[in-house]
Order: C-alpha cells, then sequence, then structure tokens
C-alpha cells in the first residue's frame, strides 16, 4: 500500500489539479484506516472538481466518522444533487437519527 501512495503522490505532483489522483489518494488512505488524511484528500477533490459527486460523497462519509456532522451532511446532500445514490442517503438517514429528527 506504501508503494501506491507513494506513486499517487507523484501523480500528484505532475497534475496537480486532476482530482481523481486526490479521490484515489483518499481511498488508499481509508484501507489504510487513515481517516483523518483521506477526508482531506476527498476535501481537495472537491475543490479541483466541484461537481463531480464521488468526491462530495466521499468527503461526506468521512466527515461523518470524523463526527463532523454538518459538514458531512453538506457533502452528502450536495453529491445527492449530483447523483442520487444510496450511500449519500444511508449516511443522510444516520445523521438525522443522531440528531433526533
Amino acid at each position: 500500500m506504501g508503494l501506491a501512495l507513494d506513486m499517487i503522490s507523484q501523480a500528484i505532483k505532475k497534475q496537480p489539479r486532476e482530482s481523481a489522483f486526490y479521490i484515489t489518494q483518499g481511498q488508499l488512505q481509508l484501507n489504510q484506516k487513515n481517516t483523518k488524511a483521506a477526508y482531506n484528500s476527498f476535501t481537495q477533490a472537491v475543490q479541483k472538481n466541484p461537481g463531480y459527486f464521488l468526491p462530495q460523497l466521499m468527503a461526506g462519509i468521512t466527515a461523518k466518522e470524523l463526527g463532523k456532522a454538518n459538514e458531512a451532511q453538506k457533502y452528502l446532500s450536495t453529491s445527492l444533487r449530483y447523483l442520487p445514490t444510496p450511500n449519500a442517503n444511508y449516511y443522510l438517514g444516520e445523521i438525522a437519527l443522531n440528531k433526533g429528527d
């Protein structure tokens, strides 16, 4: 896994505006249970391509895991506007239940 992260870091250095590389980096970091780093990667991907549902979805999921419910709700709701997915609905439902809605 370390080699994969090294390679994606090199790709980011060569193409820093490519959101797909940040998404891949975040997914690799999630595999290593590094949720905070993954969240940072996904939010960078959102900044690079705010109209793509996947980084919004993944930023929302990782934000929820980090206890950032308001941020998670924002990202997940945006993700749903671009592409309705069961995952976004599920996590938004969990956030609503935790808030007592």
